[in-house]
């Protein structure tokens, strides 16, 4: 008898059992490889609701799959009395272990959520011997319990991004607070009216004090933001990253353009085979000392389109670190000058959205600001999508986006 006590209040202990729960019974089934832990309650019969002492109504049988013991699956059985209250009716207790509607202990859920920060719902699945929806219903119950948590934030510099959901133009809207790194939400698409509604309906925070939103051109994003802020213009910051990225994108293009006439004018020696990355590496990067790079430079000195767009690149590369506002703002001027009268036509496209956001890259030069920190976490939510495979369907991707990088706390 002593030795069933012992190992009885060893699984109380284990498991976490308050006071008012009390193992009765550990049973072995050495076919099955599984441990049965039997539960009961022992503590004072009171409503759950408005704490008045009732008498039991009947009993239901609660299985819960607890961590397992070795090779053997070990489960939790309890017997959970329902009470009958005078006021709210029958009302079953309450478990202090396990999470209402949920088959696993609390040590269970606590232990996968612990994975899930490293590996795969799959993987997780598969360590655990439990079904993927499983799973992915422990996910859904701790983001939700960490949205529930959330304290109201006061975020001063935020940045909105798009990321993709799918292949094809189908994307989804990271809002994120700079300071902390933490999603705030993700949103089903990137139209202007949805990101509207989310800034108008949302509680999760004081957007009064914002002093920058990093962004890139999208007209959606822009509208969007002067809908909400009435100093709009004095705030949106364009992302330096999108506008280095119409650049390159331009500078590609008038590469392969050049590549093909050259290819029809010369079929040996053409000096723009095999130059691709050559053109769209940062000239500032610390490996250029290396030979690759230095025959590059002499490609870039020959008389070609490319170079004259490669040139202009590199030039807007170099006018973001300004301190005073009228030099940047001289400078810019004059590199749209420059592009304005290049004779090169996907550049020439480039300056005029330049010169029409101009006002969102002076911001951002003065208040010094950026998408990094957005570009580092889409990274990261890119990553997510390919370990899972790709997702079903949104709802998903942002659980398990807000799971990740959304900073909640999802403790039981």
């Amino acid at each position: 008898m002593k030795d069933h006590d012992n190992l009885y209040e060893f699984y109380d202990t284990v498991i976490g059992l308050p006071f008012t729960w009390k193992t009765v019974a550990v049973m072995t089934d050495e076919l099955k490889k599984e441990i049965v832990v039997k539960v009961a309650y022992a503590g004072k019969l009171q409503c759950p609701k408005c704490k008045s002492e009732g008498k039991v109504h009947d009993h239901r049988i609660r299985r819960l799959r607890y961590l397992d013991n070795g090779k053997y699956k070990t489960y939790v059985e309890v017997n959970v009395p329902r009470i009958k209250c005078p006021e709210h009716g029958v009302q079953q207790l309450p478990l202090d272990f396990a999470e209402k509607n949920s088959m696993f202990t609390t040590a269970f859920e606590m232990q996968v959520i612990e994975w899930l920060g490293d590996m795969t719902i799959k993987s997780v699945g598969e360590k655990m011997g439990v079904s993927w929806d499983a799973i992915d219903g422990i996910m859904q119950r701790a983001v939700q319990r960490g949205l529930e948590r959330r304290q109201e934030v006061l975020p001063v510099d935020i940045g909105i991004d798009e990321t993709s959901f799918k292949k094809g133009h189908d994307y989804v809207t990271v809002i994120i607070d700079k300071a902390t790194g933490n999603v705030l939400e993700v949103l089903e698409d990137k139209d202007a009216e949805t990101v509207t509604k989310w800034f108008k309906e949302q509680t999760i925070a004081d957007f009064s004090t914002v002093r920058s939103i990093s962004m890139d051109m999208s007209g959606s994003f822009i509208k969007a933001m002067a809908d909400i802020f009435e100093d709009a213009k004095k705030l949106i910051c364009f992302d330096r990253f999108h506008v280095s990225q119409l650049f390159n994108k331009a500078l590609d293009k008038v590469r392969r353009a050049e590549y093909v006439e050259l290819s029809g004018v010369q079929t040996k020696n053409n000096p723009l085979k095999e130059s691709r990355f050559g053109w769209l590496i940062n000239s500032e990067r610390t490996d250029n000392r290396s030979g690759k790079r230095k025959s590059f430079l002499q490609l870039a000195r020959m008389h070609l389109k490319t170079s004259r767009a490669w040139r202009i690149k590199e030039t807007a590369s170099t006018l973001w670190e300004y301190e005073y506002l009228g030099a940047a703002e001289k400078n810019w001027k004059s590199l749209l000058w420059w592009i304005a009268h290049c004779r090169i036509d996907e550049m020439k496209k480039v300056g005029r959205t330049i010169k029409e956001h101009l006002w969102g890259i002076l911001n951002a030069v003065k208040m010094k600001t950026n998408n990094a920190i957005l570009e580092s976490k889409n990274s990261i939510i890119q990553y997510i999508k390919r370990m899972a495979c790709g997702f079903r369907n949104k709802d998903r991707f942002r659980t398990a986006i807000l799971f990740h990088l959304g900073g909640l706390n999802m403790a039981i």
